[in-house]
């Protein structure tokens, strides 16, 4: 009449007998006990099954391919320039162009936009650089020494060079002269500074009779084009 108590306690020793014993530093001995009911075994052996299924590894793979993805993306924000295409309302009004090559460059009053350039890197939308910027065209002799000497000078002659050109001083007849652009800007002592670049060209003005891109002409072009990629800034956190 004990045969099904019997052999629960029988399985309960056999559990107990097939633990691990281990010696503390106490010196007391303890087990490990591992559930060896029937029950549990075959709960043990559906879980292993289930885990080591086609369905269960294709699952972990593409969980895995996920993560990676994931993964490079993250990266990406951090190192991906942007790509910033040139808004209508950017540009600011058209002043004209210079033509260094077989196509024009046209200025704006917010900046430039070039078209053709020996380095592809300057093709594209060049914002000012500070909010005191000129464009003057300039005698040829005067851009010439500018260009000749620039190498030479120190920031100090550079900027009291500039800052000649923007008063005035080297101003060229109408319909003469090249073009030279620069910005204004203050150093950490309140001192200013300007930072030139000459151009290729003479600035040509919508005034003038040889006139020949409109307004509407330059906007048309620099709408369609990007960011110059020495201009682009990359994302950073």
């Amino acid at each position: 009449m004990h045969t099904h108590a019997d052999k629960t306690n029988e399985n309960k020793k056999r559990s107990v007998s097939n633990g691990d014993s281990q010696m503390q530093s106490g010196g007391q001995v303890t087990f490990e006990f591992e559930d060896n009911l029937p029950e549990a075994v075959a709960q043990r052996k559906l879980q292993e099954i289930a885990n080591n299924s086609p369905q269960v590894s294709q699952l972990k793979a593409f969980q895995n391919m996920a993560n990676n993805i994931q993964s490079k993306q993250s990266i990406q924000l951090f190192s991906t320039p942007i790509i910033q295409r040139v808004e209508a309302d950017e540009t600011g009004a058209y002043i004209g162009y210079t033509i260094g090559g077989d196509t024009p460059t046209f200025y704006f009053e917010n900046g430039h936009f070039t078209q053709e350039h020996t380095k592809p890197d300057n093709i594209g939308w060049h914002p000012n650089k500070s909010d005191r910027h000129f464009i003057k065209n300039i005698k040829e002799e005067s851009r010439n020494e500018y260009v000749e000497n620039r190498e030479v000078w120190d920031r100090n002659k550079k900027s009291k060079f500039g800052l000649e050109i923007e008063s005035g001083k080297h101003d060229a007849k109408e319909g003469e002269g090249m073009m030279v652009e620069g910005d204004v800007h203050k150093d950490k002592d309140g001192k200013e500074k300007v930072r030139l670049h000459p151009s290729r060209g003479r600035l040509i003005y919508p005034t003038e009779k040889d006139y020949k891109y409109s307004a509407s002409d330059a906007i048309s072009v620099a709408s369609k084009g990007v960011l110059a990629k020495n201009e682009e800034k990359t994302v950073s956190s």
